[in-house]
């Protein structure tokens, strides 16, 4: 029955009702992967045409990003994603032709073929057969079987017959094989690599009994003839009318047509130089090429159709605005990047194209001679080093907008709202020149022993900016290169300011002092193991240059506290400045010197500038004192017991610590009592940066895959963190402890009643065709004589007076344009429209209310729209209320000051309203998901 009938759900809360302890005997005990949750992907590690793929019947575009997957709606700039839990670098795929299942290959040692379900987005099934890598994926036609090739040193292609989950046919290949593609009847494959065009048979004798050991498969070769020499980069089997036919596409820009005879039957020359990735559809050959290029041509007679037009050239200001049409065609030395991935969208006809400076593309191309852009992406090209959020005021802040910087000597400002046409809002060039025109076939590590970048980078990766640090008002931003150079950006024309050679190596970390301090400085640690201090409200005129480390500086910080600046290094020295006035200016002196027997990574100072918390390469976090010097803690900053840790980052309220490990972890701690609460991961290369949003809804992590991953913090560790930063504004120089509690869950804060006037959730969702609001509203008395609750369903349609009792007018007139234009309204801003408490029944009358008002939640829709999508929206939104409202549950009181009652102390109470609360939650989320399954 649908949770919305009244007796499964009577017999349900009966049920719950005997035994309510069984939801609750360990709500600390909880996967800790559970506390995050992966909600955007910024950036891409496709090296190839086997990286990319597309749903032919959804329309979702699939691409790896690190150890994750990420399916992007295009049409709605919306992602979801699949997370790589041996967590090995995705390095191909492809669609199952119902689009219901996606398959994998990975890198690394003894890598698996992995099966995904897409709805359901999890591991089906795996296959272990290669030892080193694989290259590329396919699916049969008749969804029977998936072929895998191993990477030139695994020399392998499997036959999976994922179904009854046996390899039916192997066989060794003596070239490099780049790709792979079936036949329409599934009789044959076809590779294609170094100086090789094969036809694989399959033997078709023996469909319903399984060998006990896998067959070697049956391959013959091509016939060449005069390109026997030659790399063919992509190949695909023909479709419809050209069923009998294959093409492929050479390094040296041909593209080659097999006939069913195996023989090299006609090719054409691109005019591209080179061509690395083909697409078929049923009357449209597409090839990418170099510069950009992507060339259309008929199947039936390799007949040219048209050019689509190029992307961004190469160095150019591109960010949020418009997207046109068709880019602007640039000067004569404008230069492009290569086209390294396309795959074609049968449904909408629209094609997807990955450029070599990873940006994402995609095209309307129904009428090819005209095409259209729709989507556009465009992420750092490689290794991420560094980030910032972009500083916030109390009553604005800038909760979305954050800066990073990359190897590809490129400074990004991200968006990660409101923008119609992708994330990226501004780039700064600081080398134009180092753009990069290929891909990098392999990457190098970021770090050497000593946790800072090596010196031995190459030519192409040496350049880049190192480190980013936005001033206290926003006006500024200052940016470090691996060269020693300084530079200073204004926010507001993103013009450079200042650019001087500070240091003679690379600048690993930058620091402004913070307004409390009164001073405006800017602080640079180098390789060159110097500190330069500068006066940011002078020009940036350097005041003084600290020498006290031995080797490179990893960390520099300034305290508020009588103005102390912090720094560690690479020499197991963590030296503490005080500020001191002098008749030239600020001066600061060596207070404390501590000197340890493990390198110092990275260090982060808590609100109160009491604590400096810093992150070391046995793994663990060491607490200093600021004042005084001395170790105040030490405990466990990593999951794992290999590596070290690299960075460590502070939350705003200082109640957590995020740290990252060498081996791609990235854990969250409680600051005080060192207990890990959340972990995660999906990284295929070390994170090189964190931050938490001001907001404290989000953590933001950066690596050296050239990937940026926003995680979603779970609701209650925002309330922790908000509660936090409201205790630190009502007194500044409390300790972060008083928040602790002394038994129980540690996100459980300790009062006598709970007060809490009213939380107010609005939900706007587009479902079926509509737009309808929806409202949750909680409220808990604070008179320890009253214990009541209840919720209210309250409609779109209700009246302005209903609406103006339970909100202020300005905050309405928010919530309200917002609905009206159909645009989605956080819990955060629905929660500040709440105004005065309410008053409602008892709690007994709340569950019999709102139980069975279930199936007037299910009821609403009746039309015919993306339901799948709609799904996902309503679910994010909704799991993100009934998580606060999940939260602000957690602190009631247990036991004494409850009156006795139907649902008071006699009758477990406390517990069995929690329990059925968590159960009404579930059953609303079910409730409404099936609904939305039952209209698809």
């Amino acid at each position: 029955k649908m949770p919305g009938d009244g007796s499964t759900i009577k017999k349900r809360i009966r049920k719950l009702l005997r035994s309510p302890s069984v939801r609750l005997n360990n709500p600390g005990k909880k996967c800790l992967t559970a506390k995050v949750a992966l909600e955007k992907v910024l950036g891409i590690t496709a090296a190839g045409h086997s990286g990319l793929a597309c749903d032919p019947h959804s329309g979702l575009v699939a691409y790896p990003a690190g150890c994750v997957v990420v399916l992007l709606n295009p049409k709605k700039n919306r992602q979801q994603h699949l997370i790589n839990t041996s967590r090995k670098s995705i390095t191909a795929l492809a669609f199952s032709p119902d689009g219901k299942y996606l398959v994998t290959g990975e890198s690394g040692h003894l890598p698996a073929v992995r099966l995904w379900d897409v709805s359901e987005r999890r591991q089906v099934a795996e296959l272990q057969k290669h030892n080193y890598g694989v290259s590329c994926v396919a699916f049969s036609p008749n969804s029977k079987y998936i072929v895998s090739v191993g990477t030139q040193h695994d020399m392998t292609i499997s036959v999976w017959a994922w179904k009854k989950d046996v390899v039916v046919a192997v066989n060794k290949v003596s070239s490099k094989v780049m790709a792979v593609s079936f036949s329409e009847d599934s009789s044959y494959f076809v590779t294609a690599g170094v100086r090789h065009i094969k036809f694989w048979y399959l033997d078709p004798c023996k469909p319903t009994k399984v060998a006990l050991s896998a067959v070697p498969l049956l391959g013959r070769s091509g016939l060449l003839g005069e390109l026997r020499n030659t790399s063919f980069c992509d190949v695909a089997c023909g479709r419809g009318s050209s069923a009998g036919s294959t093409f492929c596409v050479s390094s040296s820009g041909l593209l080659c047509e097999f006939n069913g005879r195996r023989t090299l039957d006609k090719w054409v020359d691109l005019r591209t130089g080179s061509a690395q990735s083909l697409s078929l559809s049923d009357g449209i050959v597409f090839c990418g090429g170099a510069d950009g290029t992507v060339r259309c041509f008929s199947p039936a007679d390799l007949s040219f159709l048209g050019t689509l037009p190029r992307p961004h050239p190469l160095g150019s200001h591109v960010g949020a605005s418009p997207l046109p049409n068709a880019p602007a065609a640039a000067a004569a030395p404008a230069r492009y990047p290569d086209t390294v991935a396309v795959t074609y969208d049968p449904a909408s006809r629209w094609l997807s194209c990955v450029y070599a400076d990873h940006s994402v593309y995609v095209w309307d191309v129904r009428d090819v001679r005209r095409a259209a852009t729709v989507h556009r992406a465009l992420y750092h090209a490689a290794g991420v080093w560094d980030l910032q959020v972009r500083p916030g005021t109390h009553r604005a802040p800038s909760t979305s907008t954050f800066f990073s910087c990359s190897a590809d000597s490129t400074i990004r400002q991200w968006c990660t709202e409101g923008l119609r046409h992708g994330d990226l809002m501004s780039v700064i060039y600081t080398d134009e020149s180092a753009a990069p025109t290929t891909t990098p076939t392999t990457s190098s590590p970021l770090l050497d022993a000593d946790g800072t970048a090596g010196d031995g980078a190459t030519g192409e990766n040496r350049a880049g900016i190192r480190s980013i640090c936005v001033s206290p008002d926003g006006k500024h931003l200052a940016s470090g290169d691996r060269n020693g150079r300084l530079r200073v950006h204004d926010l507001g024309s993103m013009k450079e300011i200042l650019k001087v050679d500070a240091h003679e190596g690379e600048i690993l970390c930058l620091e402004y002092s913070q307004q409390e301090t009164g001073l405006e400085l800017l602080a640079s640690a180098a390789r060159d193991r110097l500190i330069h201090v500068f006066d940011a409200g002078n020009a940036y005129r350097r005041l003084q240059t600290l020498d006290e480390h031995s080797s490179s500086i990893t960390a520099v910080r300034f305290a508020e506290n009588s103005v102390r600046l912090i720094s560690c290094g690479a020499d197991k020295s963590i030296y503490f400045r005080t500020a001191h006035t002098t008749h030239s200016g600020t001066e600061f002196r060596r207070s404390h010197h501590v000197s340890g027997k493990t390198t110092l990574y990275d260090m982060g100072v808590d609100p109160t500038c009491k604590y400096a918390a810093v992150g070391c390469q046995d793994r663990a976090i060491r607490i200093f004192n600021i004042s005084t010097g001395k170790q105040k803690k030490l405990y466990k900053g990593s999951v794992s017991e290999d590596g070290s840790l690299l960075k460590v980052q502070m939350d705003p309220s200082g109640l957590y610590l995020a740290t990252s490990c060498s081996d791609k972890n990235i854990s969250i701690f409680d600051f005080h009592t060192g207990e890990c609460v959340a972990n995660m991961f999906g990284h295929s290369e070390v994170v090189t940066g964190m931050k938490f949003t001001n907001d404290c809804t989000h953590l933001i992590s950066v690596s050296g895959d050239s990937c940026i991953f926003v995680w979603r913090l779970a609701a209650e560790l925002t309330m922790n963190m908000r509660e936090r930063l409201c205790q630190l504004r009502t007194s500044p120089g409390g300790s972060p402890s008083s928040t602790k509690q002394k038994g129980g869950s540690m996100f459980k804060i300790p009062r006598l009643y709970f007060k809490l006037c009213a939380s107010f959730v609005c939900v706007s969702v587009c479902v079926w065709g509509s737009i309808r609001s929806y409202v949750l509203v909680l409220c808990y008395s604070s008179s320890p004589h009253t214990d009541s609750a209840s919720v209210t369903s309250i409609g779109a349609d209700s009246s302005d007076e209903e609406r103006s009792d339970r909100r202020e007018e300005g905050e309405v007139e928010v919530v309200e344009e917002k609905r009206r234009a159909g645009r989605a309204i956080s819990v955060d801003e629905a929660l500040r429209a709440v105004c005065g408490p309410f008053h409602f029944q008892s709690q007994q009358g709340f569950l019999k209310q709102n139980f069975e008002s279930l199936g007037d939640t299910s009821n609403i829709g009746d039309g015919g729209c993306d339901a799948a999508d709609d799904q996902e929206e309503m679910r994010k939104v909704l799991s993100e209320a009934l998580g606060v409202v999940r939260a602000q549950l957690d602190p009631l009181p247990c036991g004494g000051g409850v009156p006795d009652g139907p649902l008071g102390p006699r009758g477990g109470g406390d517990r069995a309203a929690l329990a059925l609360l968590e159960q009404y939650s579930e059953l609303l989320l079910r409730s409404v998901e099936k609904r939305l399954d039952g209209k698809t």
